[in-house]
Order: structure tokens, then C-alpha cells, then sequence
């Protein structure tokens, strides 16, 4: 009996600088989170779980109440299509579930912003010598 294996998720943000500085509303940070030219069902998938927690008591909504949404709004979208934006959005620290409910989470835009500063702190003057060291470490690790 052959076993099935584990589905990978892609979790590859585009980061262009001009596309982020563009993104004004759900469907261009949908676009940013999956830029694959035929992930059009994830990117629906994504912008339902979305709106579906921002216009729901408390910001808080359980994967039934989702699939009825779902059944209502957006049909087309099929479970696996919505499992894996979940996925995702959970992977990158869009969204998180609590006591059942799955709800937003700051964890994505707290991450985004630590970068932010561990880019500008790598852009201040260090100790050369161990700079260097690195370039050479990342030259070893090709051979």
C-alpha cells in the first residue's frame, strides 16, 4: 500500500520594495503572500478567511463558521484551497487559533518590523575583521 506523503506549503513572500509600497487593500497582500501566477484560488481563499474574521463578532470565527461562509460567499473556493491559505496565514503570523477560534495575530506585522531593524543595525559599522570572517564562511560552505 503506498503511504501519502506530507503536503508542502510554499510560504514564499514577494518582497519588492515597489509591490509593498503599492499594496493598498486585501487583494494586493493576498498577491504579496502568494505571488504565483495560478495560486488565483489560494489568493481568493485568503482574502475570504480575512474578511470572514474582520466582519465576525469579536474578530474571532471557528472553521465551521468559515465553511458556511464559504458555502455562501465564495462557493468556488474549494476546501483544500482554503485548508492551505489557512495554513499559510497561520505559518507566516497572519492569523493564530485560540481556544478554538481562529483570530489575528500580530506576530506577522512584530516580525516584519524586527527586520526592519536587524536590516538597519547590519548596515551600521561593525568590527570589520568579523565581517569579513563571514564572507569567508559563506565562501566555504559553496566548495
Amino acid at each position: 500500500m503506498r503511504r501519502r506523503t506530507k503536503t508542502i506549503i510554499s510560504t514564499r513572500i514577494e518582497a519588492n520594495k515597489d509591490k509593498i509600497y503599492r499594496t493598498s487593500d486585501v487583494h494586493d497582500l493576498a498577491c504579496l503572500v502568494f505571488p504565483n501566477k495560478n495560486a488565483v484560488d489560494l489568493r481568493a481563499g485568503f482574502i475570504l478567511i480575512f474578511l470572514a474574521i474582520k466582519h465576525v463578532r469579536e474578530c474571532k470565527i471557528t472553521m465551521t463558521e468559515l465553511e458556511i461562509i464559504r458555502k455562501e460567499k465564495a462557493e468556488a473556493i474549494s476546501r483544500k484551497s482554503l485548508w492551505k491559505a489557512r495554513a499559510v496565514m497561520a505559518r507566516i503570523g497572519l492569523i493564530t487559533k485560540r481556544e478554538g477560534y481562529w483570530q489575528f495575530s500580530t506576530k506577522f506585522s512584530k516580525s516584519l518590523t524586527n527586520l526592519a531593524e536587524k536590516a538597519a543595525s547590519f548596515m551600521a559599522p561593525m568590527n570589520k575583521e568579523k565581517e569579513w570572517f563571514l564572507l569567508d564562511c559563506a565562501l566555504g560552505a559553496m566548495r
